[in-house]
């Protein structure tokens, strides 16, 4: 199941909703790569970390995002697809923990996913954790963020039962 929400539904249903095993939101992204060569872009995905859980996908080296990474001012952390892996780092298995700029901003490389992995589509060449800003409910203080939202159902849970339920739970 995949729609549009912002970063206050995510939280309302994380919160509130019975039907859903997992939820994760992400956005697809473009980052400049710097300091391997000449700089080069790479398509990226921010994606929420219980994304990777969600698609029941391990990486083959190192690690996926951490939940406290989604957290803005979190530590920037890195996931390589195996294609930039081979076609970046020459497939060196000590890249886990070797530094990246992306967009001159330093981000840790913490994990290589296997070949056979691609999200949100084929030519996804990194992921960075999605960094959701809980909404603020301070009158004129509210940040409202916009993101693909992607979810599994618990098993046995009808689509029906569960948009009832999300109707519900935005209606709050």
């Amino acid at each position: 199941m995949s729609s549009i929400m912002t970063n206050d539904t995510l939280e309302t249903w994380r919160a509130d909703a019975d039907t859903l095993e997992q939820l994760a939101g992400y956005r697809t992204a473009a980052f400049t790569l710097t300091g391997q060569g000449e700089p080069v872009r790479l398509r990226g995905a921010a994606v929420s970390p219980a994304m990777f859980p969600l698609l029941r996908a391990t990486p083959m080296l190192g690690r996926v995002f951490e939940p406290e990474e989604e957290r803005p001012g979190a530590n920037r952390v890195a996931v390589l697809s195996h294609a930039t892996w081979q076609q970046r780092f020459q497939g060196d298995r000590d890249v886990i923990g070797r530094s990246l700029m992306l967009d001159d901003i330093p981000y840790t490389v913490v994990g290589v996913m296997p070949p056979e992995f691609y999200f949100p589509d084929r030519d996804t060449e990194l992921w960075t954790p999605l960094s959701i800003t809980i909404p603020n409910q301070r009158p004129g203080n509210v940040v409202i963020m916009a993101f693909q939202g992607l979810a599994r159902l618990q098993e046995g849970v009808a689509l029906e039962q569960a948009v009832a339920e999300g109707q519900t739970v935005v209606q709050r």
